[in-house]
């Protein structure tokens, strides 16, 4: 089960926080990258940057968010593989957004 809880910031820097949807969380869980299309909210980082990915457990994060203070949970760390500019102007709508490093939560098989 996971515990839903508030995000701290603590996790990584605040500036390297990518918030994700719960479908794609649940993708990422299960062992996959995070793909653009499941990006709600991503500061201005350039690529290469580490990041924490954290589900939207309210689901209330506007896509294109810049700083999300709502309820999440960290669920992994990886590598920005896509800009906030990539994502949300130039509307790249495939693709991997950040590699996975390292997942939080192990995803029972």
């Amino acid at each position: 089960a996971v515990v839903s809880t508030q995000s701290t910031g603590s996790d990584r820097s605040s500036t390297g926080r990518v918030v994700i949807d719960q479908k794609c969380g649940k993708a990422v869980l299960r062992g996959a990258d995070v793909y653009s299309p499941g990006v709600k909210g991503l500061p201005h980082l350039q690529t290469g940057a580490e990041v924490s990915v954290h589900i939207d457990l309210a689901r209330r994060c506007k896509r294109g968010e810049k700083k999300y203070a709502g309820e999440t949970v960290h669920i992994a760390d990886g590598v920005l593989q896509m800009t906030r500019f990539d994502i949300f102007k130039r509307h790249i709508t495939s693709g991997v957004a950040v590699q996975i490093t390292k997942r939080k939560i192990d995803s029972p098989s």
